[in-house]
């Protein structure tokens, strides 16, 4: 055959002894059933009985076989039996028809125990999956529900915890009894602590729950399918944009193990261009490696919080591993799919287009189960840009009852130990708060959290404050002074912040203090004389030369010394 070419075909031959299997399934009264399921288990070779309950299998290896029996409203059966070479096993089943009971309770929520909640969805699966809603009472009933099982029931309400359970139905009807479902404790957000120049006092502040906290995500945290690829590439990374301006200080992931484990991840925020879209050129933090546990929540502090005054992007990377990253079904206010929020690049160091989810059919219409968490300014995007909102979890309901907020001190490295901090606050109904114990602590660094608190004592997760490094000193001791420019406080501001330096000279020198926005184009000029050694210090209310006040942003202010640039540093100026 010379000349011709043959598809590379393989055929596969067993040369070996068989035999057949065939046989009937009937109920407890020889009735036969149509439809019923007949599988080997070893094999998980399946068919099915026809209209006169007979099934039959051909050319099945000699041998010892455990042969299963099911049907929907019937106990499963199971018979172990042999299969001889040339020979037709008879196998007969009777299946004993399940009985059925009712299965109630009645649901409450954990702020107002004695009203029950109406339209609660209540789904229980298992051996059959059933669904109802509760009525006006908070009531509901199942009924015929197969007797003798062991199910998962699960209970969901809006603005509430979902209620998770194992139930064993057993031959008498079921009452549930109240289920208590938790309401979700909205935290607070924009934690801000702001320690004063002398080092005597830190005042906190912080935004109520629902209005703009300091969490990045659009997933609803229940874990439903994943994506990886195929190729395992050492650079691939996964992730979602959040088009604001922010401090991330702690990032949160979810890895299956459903196409091998991860013990290992690294981690990336990157920057965002001018369309949103994840910008690899601007790398705000890699984490290197970090341990991993799959098929459950991670979490991972950053250290130094990292800034984002564009926007970021918060990925995950599993180098050379199938990724597996685990997504959300992409349904359900507020955590429906968005286009152009998930995003992934084979390789994030070589040039070339990120890949929005969406271009993979409408099954990958998901969110990533990756999130960020930290301080939250505000949308970085402008009016003109026809970009999906981002939806936050603390969207209030109107029914939630606050009721005050705990505050707490504690070590950098107490972070993740919430039983060492130190309660100073108890009950604040204010969102701010003077921590006036701090110039009796030692210089250390410290950090802040702050809880909400909802009717019945629960208590929402934490927000967090920055890293706090006390710095306070004695006459005695102050550093040698140094030509220097000093950060603004405080940063971010609204509407006044002051800017200091040093000057160290023998000799009064021409002093020049300029505020530029983030074009480069001066905005004023706030100081220009000739000055003695020492600290200075100056005011700038947000206005420009003309005394009219700036928009919202970024802005830069530069010291300069006798014609010699001294020192470039930015503020954030918030509305």
């Amino acid at each position: 055959y010379s000349g011709e070419f043959f598809a590379n075909t393989t055929f596969t031959f067993f040369l070996g002894s068989m035999g057949e299997v065939e046989g009937y399934v009937f109920d407890e009264n020889n009735n036969p059933l149509e439809g019923a399921q007949v599988t080997i288990e070893e094999t998980q070779t399946v068919t099915y009985t026809d209209n006169q309950g007979y099934y039959h299998y051909g050319n099945v290896i000699i041998g010892v076989y455990n042969f299963t029996a099911y049907m929907t409203g019937y106990s499963p059966q199971t018979i172990s039996d042999e299969v001889f070479e040339d020979e037709i096993t008879q196998v007969d089943f009777n299946l004993i028809p399940l009985g059925t009971v009712p299965v109630f309770g009645h649901v409450v929520g954990s702020d107002l125990p004695e009203v029950g909640l109406e339209n609660a969805l209540v789904e229980i699966t298992g051996f059959e999956n059933y669904q109802t809603t509760t009525n006006a009472n908070g009531d509901f009933i199942i009924e015929d529900v197969y007797t003798n099982i062991t199910y998962d029931i699960v209970i969901t309400y809006d603005g509430y915890d979902n209620y998770i359970d194992e139930i064993s139905v057993g031959g008498s009807p079921l009452d549930l009894g109240t289920i208590i479902l938790n309401e979700i404790a909205y935290p607070p957000g924009n934690v801000q602590a702001i320690q004063n120049p002398d080092g005597t006092e830190v005042a906190l502040s912080w935004s109520s729950p629902g209005q703009g906290g300091g969490e990045f995500r659009y997933d609803d945290g229940e874990y439903d399918y994943l994506l990886g690829y195929n190729s395992t590439p050492p650079n691939a990374v996964f992730g979602a944009v959040h088009p604001n301006i922010s401090v991330v200080q702690e990032i949160q992931w979810y890895l299956s193990s459903e196409y091998g484990s991860h013990n290992q991840v690294k981690l990336y925020l990157f920057g965002l261009n001018e369309d949103n879209l994840p910008n690899a050129d601007v790398v705000l933090y890699e984490s290197g490696f970090l341990d991993n546990i799959d098929d459950e929540w991670n979490s991972h502090y950053i250290t130094i919080p990292v800034e984002t005054y564009e926007g970021f992007f918060v990925g995950v990377s599993t180098p050379n591993e199938y990724t597996s990253v685990g997504m959300d079904d992409g349904v359900g206010e507020p955590w429906e799919f968005q286009s152009g929020t998930q995003f992934c690049k084979e390789d994030w160091t070589s040039p070339g287009a990120w890949t929005d989810v969406l271009t993979f059919g409408p099954n990958y219409e998901r969110n990533f189960l990756i999130r960020a968490y930290g301080i939250n300014f505000g949308n970085t995007l402008a009016e003109n840009i026809d970009f999906p909102e981002v939806k936050y979890r603390n969207n209030i309901s109107e029914n939630r009852s606050f009721e005050s907020y705990n505050v707490y001190r504690f070590y950098d490295y107490q972070h993740g130990s919430p039983n060492s901090w130190e309660l100073i606050a108890e009950g604040v109904e204010d969102t701010a708060y003077v921590d006036l114990d701090w110039i009796n602590l030692p210089n250390d660094t410290y950090q802040f959290a702050v809880r909400s608190i909802y009717t019945n004592g629960i208590e929402s997760l934490p927000a967090f404050s920055t890293l706090i490094i006390k710095t306070s000193a004695s006459a005695d001791n102050l550093p040698h002074l140094v030509t220097q420019l000093i950060a603004n406080y405080p940063n971010p501001f609204n509407p006044i912040t002051i800017i200091s330096f040093a000057l160290n000279t023998e000799n009064t020198e021409f002093t020049e203090l300029v505020i530029y926005n983030i074009k480069g184009q001066k905005v004023k000029q706030l100081v220009t004389a000739q000055l003695s050694s020492g600290q200075h210090s100056v005011v700038w209310n947000g206005t420009d030369q003309d005394s009219k006040l700036v928009s919202s942003g970024v802005y830069f202010y530069r010291l300069n010394v006798d014609g010699k640039t001294i020192g470039t540093k930015r503020m954030l100026l918030l509305k």
